[in-house]
């Protein structure tokens, strides 16, 4: 859960920077322990998260966040829930500072719930084959990959990670297609390179 908020806008090495600075502040233990998190003081929080940037918004999020974890009775209380992952997804989306995002991992990777997370490597790569718009919302994105893959956490799990090394090592902003394994049964042209069917210059 706070690897879900923290990452927001910044990268995931720096995201551990930050949690490595609370568990050495606090022990490796604190780090699933919400207390910790909404009776620490502020400035001591905002210092420890400073590699994560936004030293404000962040602390604040965590805090409200800790909050609701504890009023539901702990973080193992709130994973053995029987709420609907919709009124749970709701809940969370009440809480300031968490988006569609942030609230879909939380429910996928903390608590165990069939929820896709359509992040923006999912949809340079959806928009690349031309399955949606450069500015397709996340819903869309969310909903083409739920009407077309089974509801299973591991497969949602393993599925979006995929999606993220991929766009991370092929699928950049400036795409390595060439070299791109999703290409391989696409072959256009006559000169025999291989190119997505949508692929924009320079995408």
């Amino acid at each position: 859960m706070l690897g879900a908020v923290l990452t927001q806008r910044t990268t995931w090495t720096n995201v551990e920077r930050s949690l490595d600075n609370l568990a050495a502040a606090w022990g490796p233990a604190s780090l699933a322990d919400p207390e910790i998190i909404l009776n620490v003081p502020d400035e001591e929080l905002v210092r420890l998260l400073r590699p994560t940037g936004h030293f404000q918004s962040k602390p604040r999020k965590l805090k409200y966040l800790a909050g609701f974890v504890l009023g539901e009775g702990g973080v193992e209380a709130l994973a053995r829930s029987g709420e609907s992952t919709e009124g749970l997804r709701a809940r969370l989306l009440g809480l300031w500072g968490i988006g569609p995002e942030t609230a879909d991992a939380i429910l996928l990777y903390a608590l165990d719930r069939a929820v896709f997370v359509a992040d923006a490597y999912a949809l340079r790569l959806t928009s690349r084959w031309g399955l949606l718009p450069t500015a397709a919302p996340y819903g869309d994105i969310q909903k083409l990959f739920m009407d077309n893959l089974p509801h299973e956490v591991a497969l949602f799990n393993e599925f979006h990670a995929l999606i993220v090394a991929h766009g991370k090592q092929i699928c950049r902003p400036r795409a390595l297609c060439e070299v791109c394994p999703l290409n391989r049964p696409v072959r256009l042209g006559q000169g025999g390179s291989w190119s997505c069917p949508r692929l924009f210059a320079g995408k």
